[in-house]
């Protein structure tokens, strides 16, 4: 695949994305207020991508408030892990392997929150929205470190250099 197609099929998912956070926007009361809901979703606390009873049955909400609550850094991971055209799959399946292995080797250090896109509930979708609003994430594939206050430190967009981000993220421990 070459990079103009890349480039498409990434402008695509920009495009979906643009579009929860407009209607997130524009549903929102307040900037603070996030639902609590008990929707299922595909917002994975764990570093396996299977690892649905890793998060007890929690809700995206109670997750994303224990992540905010604790006194650990953190680290937020949108994605996506859902069928699509070949050279996207490959995209993101890349892209997930090495943002696992990042939160693997990292995981005693940072609270971790992978959040797959595919099959996100309307509800949950609102949340979601929300998240990445207060995280300044603007495209798929992306993540935010954030440091103990909970203060977003780097969004990084895309695909990503490993050491150079162990490195900050070392220096935010």
């Amino acid at each position: 695949m070459d990079k103009k197609s890349l480039g498409i099929i990434l402008g695509v998912f920009l495009m979906v994305a643009a579009v929860f956070f407009v209607k997130g926007i524009s549903q929102e009361e307040s900037q603070d207020y996030i639902p609590n809901t008990t929707a299922s979703t595909n917002a994975n606390t764990d570093t396996n991508a299977n690892a649905e009873e890793s998060t007890n049955g929690d809700s995206l909400h109670e997750r994303y408030e224990r992540i905010k609550s604790s006194n650990k850094p953190s680290i937020i991971v949108f994605s996506y892990e859902g069928d699509c055209c070949p050279g996207t799959k490959q995209f993101f399946d890349n892209y997930n392997e090495q943002i696992r292995t990042l939160l693997k080797e990292y995981e005693d250090k940072f609270e971790t929150m992978f959040i797959d896109l595919d099959g996100v509930t309307r509800e949950d979708g609102e949340i979601v929205d929300i998240i990445a609003e207060k995280n300044g994430i603007n495209q798929l594939a992306s993540f935010v470190i954030r440091d103990s206050e909970g203060n977003p430190k780097r969004v990084v967009e895309g695909p990503f250099d490993m050491d150079e981000i162990k490195s900050f993220m070392d220096g935010v421990l």
